[in-house]
C-alpha cells in the first residue's frame, strides 16, 4: 500500500485530521498539498481520471489539455485546504465550522419563510469541496436538516461520515427506508439535503453541461411526493478558513404535466442552475465518479420543458 492508498483508509484519514489540527495552518496546507499533488500526477487512479474527465467537459476541453491538468491540481489544492480547515474548526456540534461559513441572507430568509409555513425543502447541492461547511452551517441555523448519504461507505468515506455526525449532522444512508424517512421529514416541514450530481448506473435523459448525463431525477420525485419546495444551494471558498453558502428556490413546472414529466422537467431546471454555479467555480467541483461515463455522447441542447421519462432508481447522496 502506497501513501496515496493509505490516505483513503479510515486510519489514514484520522491521522491526516490529527496532523491538520496540530500543525500550523500553513504547514498543514503544505503537507496536504504535497499528498494531493501526488494524487493529481497518478492519472491511472480512478479518482483522478474521474476528476479529469468531468472537468474537461465543464471546461469544454480535451482531457489531455494542460488547462484541464492545471484545473485538477487547483481543485485538489482547494480540497486539501477545505479539509484542513474542516479539521481545524471541528468541535462539538459544529459551532466553529458554522462560524466559518457565511450564509447569504437570501438563503436564510427563504428557508425561514418555508419553515414558517411548514413547507418542506429539498436542498439540492453538488459535490463542491466545501459542501460540508454549508451543511453544518445550515444544521446549526435550522436544526431539522436530514442529509442523505451513500449506502455502505468504507475507508475515508466512513470516517468522514463519523466526523459529520460528531459535528451535529443528521445522516441517513440511502435506502428505501431512508427515502420514506426523507418524505416524512419533508411532510413535517423539515429540510432534506441531497446531491444531484451523483451518477446512476443507467444513462438517463437529463442534460448536464450540454450532454446527456447519468444523473437521476429522484430528488424531484421526492419533492413531488411530499409537496415540498426545491432549493439549489452551493458553497465555495472565500479564502483560508472562510466559506460562503447560498441558494435559491427553483419553481416547480406546470401542474398540467404528468407526474413523470413534472419530475424530469423540475430536475432539469435544477441541473441548469447547478451548472451555472459550477461554471463559476469549476476547480471546486469534487465529483469522484464520471458523471457522463465512458463514450460520452455528443453535445445536445437542454430542452426548456423536457418530455416525460420513466422513473429510475433514486440515488441520493451528500458526498463520497
Amino acid at each position: 500500500m502506497n501513501l496515496v492508498q493509505a490516505a483513503t483508509t479510515g486510519i489514514g484519514s484520522r491521522t491526516a485530521f490529527r496532523l491538520a489540527r496540530r500543525l500550523p495552518r500553513q504547514a498543514a496546507y503544505g503537507l496536504g498539498e504535497l499528498l494531493f499533488d501526488r494524487v493529481a500526477s497518478q492519472e491511472a487512479l480512478a479518482f483522478t481520471h474521474a476528476l479529469r474527465s468531468n472537468l474537461a467537459i465543464v471546461l469544454g476541453l480535451p482531457e489531455e489539455s494542460p488547462e484541464v491538468d492545471r484545473g485538477v491540481r487547483r481543485l485538489l489544492k482547494h480540497t486539501c485546504r477545505s479539509y484542513v480547515d474542516l479539521a481545524r474548526a471541528a468541535g462539538p456540534g459544529g459551532c466553529t465550522i458554522a462560524q466559518c461559513c457565511r450564509l447569504q441572507p437570501a438563503i436564510t430568509a427563504a428557508l425561514d419563510e418555508a419553515i414558517a409555513t411548514r413547507e418542506g425543502v429539498v436542498l439540492v447541492g453538488a459535490h463542491m469541496c466545501s459542501f460540508d461547511f454549508l451543511l453544518i452551517a445550515l444544521s446549526r441555523r435550522f436544526p431539522d436538516v436530514l442529509a442523505l448519504t451513500k449506502p455502505s461507505p468504507s475507508g475515508s468515506s466512513k470516517e468522514m461520515n463519523r466526523l459529520r455526525i460528531e459535528l451535529g449532522l443528521d445522516l441517513s444512508p440511502a435506502s428505501a427506508a431512508s427515502l420514506r424517512e426523507a418524505v416524512q421529514r419533508l411532510l413535517e416541514g423539515g429540510i432534506v439535503a441531497i446531491a444531484a450530481d451523483v451518477p446512476v448506473s443507467e444513462t438517463g435523459e437529463l442534460v448536464f453541461f450540454g450532454r446527456a448525463s447519468r444523473l437521476s431525477d429522484g430528488f424531484a420525485r421526492i419533492a413531488l411526493s411530499a409537496g415540498a419546495r426545491i432549493m439549489v444551494g452551493l458553497s465555495h471558498r472565500l479564502g483560508d478558513g472562510l466559506y460562503e453558502g447560498f441558494g435559491e428556490f427553483v419553481p416547480p413546472p406546470l401542474a398540467t404535466l404528468g407526474r413523470q414529466e413534472r419530475a424530469r422537467a423540475w430536475a432539469q431546471q435544477c441541473l441548469v442552475r447547478l451548472e451555472a454555479l459550477i461554471r463559476r467555480w469549476p476547480d471546486e467541483w469534487l465529483m469522484p465518479e464520471p458523471v457522463w461515463g465512458r463514450g460520452v455522447p455528443g453535445a445536445v441542447a437542454a430542452p426548456a420543458e423536457p418530455p416525460g421519462v420513466a422513473g429510475s432508481t433514486t440515488r441520493a447522496v451528500v458526498r463520497s
